[in-house]
């Protein structure tokens, strides 16, 4: 397919496929080189930095040249020094393609001009100035068989050479490429070998370097500069032209649609790209290469993330790894520095000190866009004033921007950087397949069920992720559809309030707080507290749920002002919408009594309170002695297990926060006698049974610790009652 077909870095032949504006001047010098008089060698050097086109300019000179007459054609010398670097024989290997042309062009009339320029040679790279090369010309002189044997004067040899390239009456043209590949030892021989030669008749030369890196190369040879060395060599220094900047960006926007044809148009804002793009990106494609390098990047990573990640963060992210890899690493290496929503909060004098020393070390013709890249990815950057702006986002901000899969989202930063959905996290695609079986309920369900029980690395369970991506999600689902869901919840959202994905810090939560947000983004999505009502009502005595029916009937509650909140005033049902929904929960509550399935509530101890509320506050002590809930010790520790809190601590130079239980025995007395309990605690904890879990046997613990505590009693001296 053609979003899958990498760009070629292969140079262009055909000045026919010219993108970049050089085929006009490449036209230009092919006609100086037509023109160059015969009776003397011309060396042309063509200047450009790696990735600017120059083997492709030296083509289309090439191709020029080659539709001149024949009479007026010079005879074409390729050779290409880096290809033969690290040999050691790069003198041998040119007048190699030297003998190959000559004997291809003019057969064996050319044996004795052949043999010349070989003896030439032998002689001048013993000279000191050429001492990197006395071996390696000698290895293929040797191998001539028609080597004149009789000794010459070098005059001799180079007027025989000039006599017999003047009868041949065509030029040649010599195509040196890639010199500045070479190391800077074989950038000095290859010019020793040209100076020494240059200057036979009929013979022309184009080289094409970054002159910097032979400059330098050439530095303090014969005691001179590099660029002095180089003009005695050298008579017509060009440069290559600077590439279309139209070209380049026409070639980066083309491929980048095609790449991302496929992409949803709510992921791919176009006027958001356009703004990296201008900003920041524009400033890295100089070269026909940097286009072609970005470009093949993104077509070869992209596939394995899309529709995970935002597009056009995408394109910016690569940006960054491909010309800027140090900024890169330093993002992937400190999501907290610049990701919002994280839970870990920076102290913004870290904040500002960080990013003052990330700015000061960026080169400083890189500084500006690199700045403005930073910004447009990471808006939370623009709260630290004087560096990258002064807009402050809110959290209300991050539905949307985890909607639009953006980079600067806590949870969605790693699939940028990882190229794939992080282990245990669910993908944008995935979560629309799982919606898309909202058709039926049962299925659905199973399905959080199932996501209940896949524990990610991070300890928590994948239906915790599904839960938290649900909100990006739910104003797209159809109204009908929004009742299954919420059905769904309050059918199985007991099974999903699982230990492994409750608060492991202060700025966390459980699922039932996750389904509390999703509940009420639902609720908003019908307009009236009527329509709210038939919906819940429906729902609710249905539903199997019972904690979690209990407990958003509470938030509903709390908007109306009850259980020690204050009024909210925009209030989802009327109050007596919710006393009828408190009666729906009461009877569900002394349904699952009678049956002995309220035990295992997970939310045991906000049911009784409850309970207690709507009926009278003897009806859950009554039923606790009635059914002699207590006769059984898994019974009596799972009321206590029921009543234990946790909460969290952490002091500055801490990094993990402490965990501190709580199980006051005040808390049982509407419930229970905590004096009548105390003995067969004490006991379990002597002797503890094999079904007690780490987390009852907490509870066990904390309830004794806290029971003596309050009778003043010194927990090392206490005897068994």
């Amino acid at each position: 397919m053609e979003h899958e077909k990498l760009l070629s870095d292969d140079p262009l032949k055909n000045p026919e496929e010219d993108l970049f504006g050089y085929a006009p001047y490449a036209k230009r010098l092919a006609e100086i080189i037509r023109k160059a008089p015969k009776d003397r060698s011309l060396v042309i050097a063509l200047n450009g930095s790696w990735g600017t086109g120059k083997t492709t300019f030296l083509n289309f000179v090439v191709k020029y040249i080659e539709n001149y007459p024949k009479k007026e054609t010079p005879i074409i010398v390729k050779f290409n020094p880096w290809l033969f670097s690290g040999h050691g024989d790069l003198a041998n290997q040119f007048f190699r393609e030297l003998q190959a042309v000559l004997e291809s062009k003019f057969g064996g009339k050319v044996k004795r001009l052949i043999s010349n320029i070989a003896d030439f040679a032998a002689i001048v790279s013993k000279a000191p100035e050429l001492t990197g090369i006395i071996q390696v010309a000698g290895s293929f002189f040797l191998m001539m068989k028609e080597r004149t044997t009789q000794k010459k004067e070098l005059w001799e040899l180079k007027a025989q050479i000039s006599k017999e390239l003047k009868n041949q009456n065509r030029k040649f043209l010599v195509l040196i490429d890639d010199i500045d590949r070479l190391s800077k030892e074989e950038i000095r021989d290859l010019f020793k070998l040209i100076k020494s030669i240059a200057d036979f008749p009929n013979i022309h030369y184009l080289l094409a370097f970054d002159k910097n890196v032979v400059t330098n190369a050439l530095g303090d040879t014969q005691d001179v500069s590099g660029e002095e060395y180089l003009s005695k060599i050298v008579q017509v220094a060009l440069d290559l032209p600077i590439p279309d900047k139209i070209a380049l960006r026409k070639l980066f926007l083309e491929n980048i649609n095609i790449v991302f044809a496929e992409t949803p148009n709510e992921l791919y804002d176009y006027n958001y790209f356009l703004n990296l793009y201008w900003d920041g990106i524009d400033h890295f494609l100089k070269t026909p290469r940097d286009v072609k390098r970005l470009i093949n990047a993104i077509k070869i990573n992209y596939p394995s993330v899309k529709g995970e990640v935002n597009p056009a963060d995408f394109i910016a992210i690569e940006t960054l790894r491909i010309f800027a890899h140090d900024l890169y690493c330093n993002i992937r290496s400190n999501p907290e520095m610049f990701c919002s929503g994280d839970s870990k909060i920076i102290d913004k004098n870290i904040l500002r000190s960080f990013h003052q020393k990330l700015i000061e070390e960026f080169p400083e013709d890189d500084r500006k866009p690199l700045m403005n890249l930073l910004r447009r990815l990471f808006p939370m950057l623009e709260g630290i004033e004087g560096l990258y702006g002064n807009v402050h986002y809110g959290s209300d901000f991050i539905p949307k921007w985890r909607k639009e899969l953006r980079v600067c989202v806590r949870e969605i930063f790693p699939i940028y950087f990882r190229f794939s959905v992080p282990e245990g996290d669910m993908s944008n695609i995935e979560i629309k397949t799982l919606l898309a079986l909202l058709d039926d309920i049962e299925a659905f369900g199973n399905k959080l069920i199932e996501l209940s029980r896949q524990i990610r690395p991070d300890g928590y369970t994948r239906v915790s992720v599904f839960l938290e991506r649900l909100l990006d999600f739910i104003d797209e689902i159809p109204t009908y559809r929004l009742k299954n869901l919420l059905k769904t919840l309050f059918n199985v959202g007991d099974n999903l309030l699982v230990p492994e994905d409750e608060p492991k810090g202060l700025f966390s939560w459980g699922n039932d707080i996750r389904i509390g947000r999703v509940f009420f983004r639902i609720l908003r999505r019908y307009k009236t507290p009527q329509e709210r009502f038939e919906i819940l009502k429906e729902i609710f005595e249905s539903g199997h749920a019972i904690s979690v029916i209990v407990i958003e009937i509470i938030a509903l509650g709390q908007q109306h002002g009850k259980y020690g909140a204050s009024p909210d005033p925009d209030k989802l049902i009327d109050i007596e919408h919710l006393e009828m929904l408190e009666e729906i929960a009461l009877r569900k509550i002394k349904e699952a009594a009678n049956t002995g399935e309220l035990l295992k509530a997970p939310a045991l101890a906000t049911i009784l309170y409850r309970w207690r509320d709507w009926e009278n506050e003897d009806a859950p002590r009554k039923w606790i002695l009635n059914k002699n809930i207590l006769a059984s010790d898994k019974n009596l520790v799972a009321i206590l297990t029921a009543f234990l809190t946790k909460t969290f601590s952490q002091n500055l130079d801490e990094v993990v926060p402490r965990i501190n239980w709580r199980l006051n025995p005040k808390t049982l007395e509407p419930f229970l006698d905590p004096n009548a309990i105390i003995h067969r605690c004490r006991l379990i904890l002597s002797n503890p049974p094999e079904w007690l879990t780490e987390k009852e046997k907490i509870a066990v613990e904390t309830f004794v610790k806290e029971f003596d505590s309050l009778q003043g009693k010194n927990i090392d001296e206490i005897e068994d009652d």
